[in-house]
């Protein structure tokens, strides 16, 4: 099965790539404002030590994804009170 490289094979779709990324960070500083605990102002998205023990202690915020299966599965726990 052949893999399409879209970002180094086109330039919008780099570009775009770049713009999203760049847009995402600016997000998560913002976010790290409301929601210190989870370290998104290093984290940027990903998840790191201390954000998933931030998760572990303080479960997830209103802005994580529930579509993320990690994340999806602590709400379903919080709301079974698991």
């Amino acid at each position: 099965m052949k893999t399409i490289q879209a970002d180094s094979t086109y330039y919008s779709v780099a570009v775009a790539s770049i713009l999203a990324k760049v847009q995402r960070d600016r997000f998560m500083r913002l976010a790290h404002k409301d929601y210190p605990v989870y370290g998104f102002n290093t984290n940027v998205g990903y998840p790191t030590k201390k954000h998933i023990k931030a998760l572990n202690e303080y479960g997830p915020s209103e802005i994580h994804r529930k579509s993320f299966e990690p994340i999806g599965r602590l709400f379903d726990e919080l709301k079974l009170g698991i």
